[in-house]
């Protein structure tokens, strides 16, 4: 008769069973990752840029350069100079100093000045200022076409452009329009700064709006001295530095080492000024794969264990706090996070869905919170060979504490059409709190326990679960209903067709002795018997057969099965100070100033046992004494011991002195036997004197 409890929740964390060490990782696309690929990105690509934009400038008036043709060239056409070309421009401001500087290198140069000019073995020195910073750099190509009056270069054939700082960018075309503020190139594009590398098919940056875009085959590779390299591919790629946005678009994937997110977009916003992200976003068919090394948002080793993870949603949405730390996490809609096991882990498959997924952390980036909305169910499943029940948690959220210390949760509060299940044990309710520090889940709002293995239904205000222990405590309109396990056998603790209902105010339940306890107005009915009792405890033993105790003040209703010939015997009534059932004995017995009456038979005794037939609804005997007083009618009589025997409806007293006394006088013996359907009483003297004599009570004068 164990409730549900006994097996249910083995919760502390939403029912994982044993917590593995906590492993310390590193998240897929950490923010230092993000950030590098913010600021790595536009720093090569918007530096290009405006690396080409300086060294395009139209030069001012000054000393022209002087050529040094070799004597054996051969004669060049109008407006060509060969053997070494240079031209130089110098910036100054308001005090003198050099701001920006221009070198151009050329094997030659085509053309006249004002006019399209071609040159070839094309190489531009910089000098200028960044945000107050001096800084240089270096552009090299095959060859340059520079149209002054149309403010466009284009430079072309191993085009490769450095920094001092460690920008490095190769492509065979580079496109600038002053007119646009624009740089672009339509062929690929091979970029590198410190830990960040890249590729792309083509690229464009408009220098008024800020706006980059990576046209096609976009590839990052972010090098990263703790973790495996970061890889991100996407179909193009993004940036705005106004808006403070870089968006990763069409068949995005990142990996790392083992680990995989893939979504049609990737977002991530960030504030220029400090270069710090605050947000990023992977949008439309996420699918994030990770590995027992790695934590997904939220769940650290503790919670989740140490295999791999599976988590899809339509979104996955990360914040950031200004000194970089993970501040919160939201997955959704449609999320569904899988958990498999470790090496040592339990072997079984863990899956949590919810519309969304919440999870919030603290300023060390450890989760101290998480909150399911919407529809969410938690699943347990045993991996073949195993053969562990399924264990299930339904709502329609919850709000779990954390303990960012040891990631072990501290409370969840479940709430809304809540529903625990493992196996054949199942429990709802409308509101559930588990708190850790306590090991206890306690149900309210229409709370239910059952287990059907055993035939259990438990209904209560409050219900409380131990957890660890599988103790149950229920106070408040207990009402508990018990099936036994055969069809067959009946009796007090009821049958499949025939259940047995009891009520109290307070119920415990104990389940390393499987003890069943009910106190403050107990009423247990069962079919048209019933129990009445200030206690009544229910013990069962390692055999499956149960024991009942009941005490203060007794009262109880038995009604026997019908006799064979359609007879219905009558009720019988019983009250004392105590009574026990006994499934094993297949007997009642009742101490204490016992009262028992069936029709017009009562008997009074300090003590009394019912014993019954096998299939547990009906008296075969009923033993009172000692001593004992038995009427029926006008007959009273008295004895040692008494004895009923409803299959014969006699009754048997016997002892030293046996006396019946009725309107026709007064019989002593040692035994007495009278019939309750007729007016026969038979009385056995003692052996000595051999006394016998049959008594007939005279019928009543009309």
């Amino acid at each position: 008769m164990a409730p549900a409890a006994a097996y249910l929740y083995g919760l502390p964390y939403l029912l994982y069973e044993r917590p593995p060490p906590r492993l310390r990782a590193t998240p897929l696309m950490t923010p230092r990752a993000a950030r590098l690929v913010r600021g790595g990105l536009l720093l090569v690509l918007v530096g290009v840029s405006g690396v080409v934009a300086l060294s395009l400038r139209r030069p001012g008036k000054g000393p022209a350069p002087a050529p040094s043709p070799s004597p054996s060239a051969p004669p060049a056409r109008e407006g060509t100079r060969l053997g070494g070309f240079v031209h130089r421009t110098v910036k100054m401001d308001k005090d003198g100093n050099v701001r920006e500087g221009t070198v151009v290198h050329a094997q030659s140069i085509e053309g006249k000045e004002g006019e399209e000019q071609r040159l070839k073995g094309v190489e531009v020195n910089l000098t200028y200022m960044a945000k107050g910073q001096p800084g240089k750099a270096t552009i090299t190509a095959d060859e340059g076409i520079y149209a002054a009056q149309a403010q466009k270069a284009v430079f072309q054939g191993h085009v490769h452009v450095t920094t001092e700082d460690g920008m490095d960018l190769k492509t065979d075309q580079l496109i600038y329009r002053g007119d646009h503020n624009s740089v672009k190139s339509d062929a690929a594009v091979e970029f590198k700064r410190k830990d960040l590398s890249g590729t792309a098919l083509g690229f464009t940056y408009d220098g008024g709006t800020g706006r980059l875009e990576l046209l096609k085959d976009v590839q990052l590779k972010i090098q990263d001295e703790d973790n495996p390299a970061t890889l991100i591919k996407s179909a193009r790629a993004e940036a705005t530095k106004e808006e403070g946005l870089l968006k990763f678009l069409g068949g995005v994937e990142v990996t790392q080492g083992h680990d995989r997110l893939k979504s049609d977009r990737l977002v991530v916003n960030f504030s220029e000024e400090d270069r710090v992200i605050h947000r990023a976003q992977a949008l439309d068919d996420v699918d994030l794969w990770t590995s027992g090394a790695t934590q997904v948002p939220g769940m650290t080793s503790a919670t989740a264990g140490s295999g791999p993870r599976h988590l899809t949603c339509r979104r996955l949405d990360l914040w950031f706090r200004p000194d970089k730390t993970l501040q919160q996490a939201v997955a959704g809609p449609e999320a569904d996070l899988t958990l498999m096991p470790g090496p040592k882990d339990p072997p079984e498959r863990k899956r949590l869905r919810s519309d969304v997924l919440d999870f919030v952390f603290d300023d060390k980036g450890r989760l101290e919170a998480l909150t399911a909305l919407k529809d969410t169910l938690f699943t347990t499943e045993a991996i073949p060979p195993a053969k562990a029940a399924p264990r299930t948690v339904e709502c329609k959220r919850f709000v779990a504490k954390v303990d960012p210390a040891t990631g072990q949760a501290t409370t969840i509060d479940f709430l809304k059409d809540v529903a625990f299940a493992r196996g054949p044990q199942k429990a709802t309710a409308q509101h559930a709190v588990y708190d850790a520090s306590k090991t206890t889940l306690a149900l309210t709002e229409d709370p239910v326990v059952v287990d059907e293995e055993q035939g259990t239904e438990l209904h209560a205000e409050f219900i409380d679960l131990k957890t660890e222990l599988g103790d149950v405590h229920a106070r408040e309109g207990v009402r508990h209903i018990l099936r036994g396990r055969s069809a067959v056998q009946a009796g007090l603790l009821g049958s499949k067709d025939d259940p047995t209902l009891i009520t109290a105010g307070l119920f415990d339940y104990t389940a390393k002795t499987k003890l069943a306890s009910y106190q403050h107005g107990v009423l247990l009915r069962s079919g048209k018997d019933e129990i009445r009792a200030g206690g009544i405890d229910i013990l069962e033993r390692p055999d499956g057969k149960r024991r009942l105790e009941a005490s203060a003040r007794v009262i109880s209703r038995m009604q026997p099965k019908a006799a064979a010939d359609g007879k219905t015997p009558a009720t019988v009534e019983s009250r004392a100070g105590e009574m026990t059932y006994d499934e094993v004995a297949n007997q009642i017995v009742y101490k204490g100033d016992v009262y028992i009456r069936q029709g017009d038979i009562q008997t009074k005794s300090p003590a009394a046992t019912l014993s019954l037939n096998p299939d547990g609804g009906s008296i075969k005997t009923l033993e009172a004494g000692d001593p004992v007083e038995v009427q029926q009618a006008a007959r009273r009589a008295t004895g040692s011991k008494g004895t009923y025997t409803p299959s014969t409806e006699t009754m048997v007293l016997v002892g030293d002195n046996v006396m019946l006394t009725d309107a026709t006088g007064q019989v002593q013996g040692r035994s007495l036997t009278f019939h309750v359907g007729d007016e026969r009483v038979l009385v056995d003297g003692r052996e000595e004197v051999r006394t016998q004599m049959i008594i007939k009570q005279e019928p009543p004068k009309n």
